[in-house]
């Protein structure tokens, strides 16, 4: 059986994630180095399993990750016909 481990953190978490290139993080996920990102201790992040055949919606502003289990092909969709330029007003940390 085809397995994914998919690992969303919800918008509100995304101060902690160390937004540096649009929308990806400067952070290694899942090995998290938390002595260079001592933020990322914050996140709380929502893990399950996909099986063949499961979908997900991932909200937007909500980051994710996912992981093959097994050797697999997939398909995203992520050309949509409305701006992605939302990372702009993602929430940030105050210093």
């Amino acid at each position: 059986m085809v397995e994914k481990k998919l690992t969303l953190i919800p918008a509100f978490q995304v101060p902690h994630l160390y937004n540096d290139t649009h929308v990806y993080s400067a952070t290694e996920f899942p090995d998290i180095d938390v002595k260079r990102f001592p933020k990322m201790k914050s996140v709380t992040p929502i893990e399950m399993i996909l099986n063949p055949g499961d979908a997900v919606f991932i909200p937007i502003d909500w980051w994710h990750c996912v992981e093959s289990l097994d050797v697999y092909i997939s398909v995203s969709f992520t050309d949509f016909n409305v701006n992605n330029d939302f990372f702009v007003n993602f929430p940030r940390v105050m210093q």
